[in-house]
């Protein structure tokens, strides 16, 4: 991985905790030809009652099909989902750092054991 993923990680956290949170919702409308993301269970805060959900995203109609599969991926892909996957990777990093060290540690050790073997084979007991 570049020196820079955990820039990445801490960027693409920042603006997951700062986008509307929830799980994110693909809705079509106007006969497949419009395509809105909410987020549900969120609200506008600044219109208290409004039982509305928030609207994430709106795609326009794309005559290549895009416009669907790029609603379902902006839905796909809600700040809690990002999250998730952004602590596995970190997680999953971590655990192979700390194996990579213990597998150097004993490396290390084998090095040193047999070392010792060839200075008492030759005599050399330093």
């Amino acid at each position: 991985m570049p020196d820079n993923v955990s820039g990445l990680f801490a960027k693409a956290r920042q603006i997951a905790a700062a986008a509307t949170p929830g799980k994110w919702q693909h809705v079509t409308a106007g006969g497949r030809t419009e395509h809105y993301v909410y987020a549900p269970d969120a609200r506008y805060s600044s219109l208290p009652g409004n039982p509305s959900p928030v609207k994430v995203a709106w795609l326009p109609w794309s005559p290549d099909g895009r416009d669907d599969r790029d609603a379902e991926h902006v839905a796909t892909f809600d700040p809690s989902t990002v999250t998730a996957m952004l602590e596995a990777l970190e997680s999953a990093r971590e655990f192979r750092w700390a194996t990579s060290q213990t597998e150097w540690r004993r490396t290390m050790k084998d090095f040193d054991e047999a070392e010792s073997r060839v200075r008492d084979l030759l005599g050399d007991g330093r």
